[in-house]
């Protein structure tokens, strides 16, 4: 959402939820090239500003 500067809500548990994979889908339209060569081509370093706000919240009890 931050490519398209919209606004959004990120909800974490703040607990990985997903397995560490070999290669990535969906991720700048790279899909099945090893996440490794993401990071040596520097396809990761993109000069874009990036403004965030950062929240910390618990729900107590059923969250009702």
């Amino acid at each position: 959402m931050g490519w398209a500067r919209r606004k959004a809500v990120v909800l974490d548990a703040g607990e990985p939820c997903n397995a560490p994979a070999a290669h990535m889908y969906g991720f700048l339209s790279r899909d099945g090239l090893a996440a490794a060569f993401a990071i040596n081509t520097d396809l990761l370093d993109e000069d874009v500003d990036h403004a965030a706000e950062q929240r910390r919240a618990t729900v107590a009890g059923d969250g009702r």
